[in-house]
């Protein structure tokens, strides 16, 4: 698949192009420092321009074994991802076992809690169950575009125009609030999905508000 590598190049030609503001919490700051694995989410629509901006940061990715995954595997390859090749819907005990030992090893893993099939931008309790179960803090990425195309697909799928203002922001789940009292993580997969929502609906809002 020789076109994945000129996918990487228009991707980072158009990464470069955009005006991006970034607006990270001090928790989050703190968990991104190098050395630091964790679990960072961010929704299916948003995917090309996250994995671009989390290239060469020590970043795995869960990847199907299907021809589009394939095509993704060697994009992500090289930009420096680990890749843990399998599937979160068909035998996923194996995938999060993958996902916990590439966390064990010290890698981000980055996840799309909302796919591969959706719903759009609700959160499944993959994720979720990641970070408690590794004791890493989760990490939750929204980004927003002045103007952008969207494709008719089931996640919306966002491609900014290049020069745009992009709005990028990061906030910190720590792991205290992974673990609650009677365990039952059902509230805290909605609690999470509901906060990526409004950062999401945010920096959209600030990137359509800044000149």
């Amino acid at each position: 698949m020789w076109y994945a590598g000129l996918i990487r190049v228009l991707v980072q030609l158009l990464g470069r192009s955009l005006r991006i503001r970034t607006d990270v919490d001090a928790m989050a700051a703190e968990a991104l420092k190098p050395g630091r694995p964790g679990v960072i989410v961010f929704w299916h629509g948003s995917m090309l321009f996250s994995w671009w901006w989390f290239r060469c940061r020590n970043g795995a990715a869960l990847v199907s074994r299907s021809k589009d995954g394939e095509l993704l595997a060697r994009v992500l390859s090289g930009w420096g991802y680990r890749l843990v090749r399998g599937s979160s819907s068909a035998g996923g005990k194996d995938a999060m076992k993958l996902m916990e030992d590439a966390v064990g090893h010290g890698y981000r893993m980055c996840v799309t809690p909302d796919g591969p099939r959706g719903p759009r931008h609700v959160m499944k309790m993959g994720a979720v169950r990641l970070a408690q179960k590794t004791g890493v803090p989760l990490l939750l990425f929204a980004v927003g575009f002045k103007s952008y195309w969207s494709l008719r697909s089931w996640d919306g799928f966002q491609i900014p125009k290049p020069w745009t203002k992009a709005i990028v922001m990061i906030r910190c789940i720590p792991i205290e609030e992974l673990a609650p009292e009677n365990g039952d993580l059902e509230p805290v997969r909605q609690e999470i999905s509901r906060r990526l929502n409004e950062m999401n609906d945010e920096a959209l809002r600030l990137a359509r508000e800044t000149r």
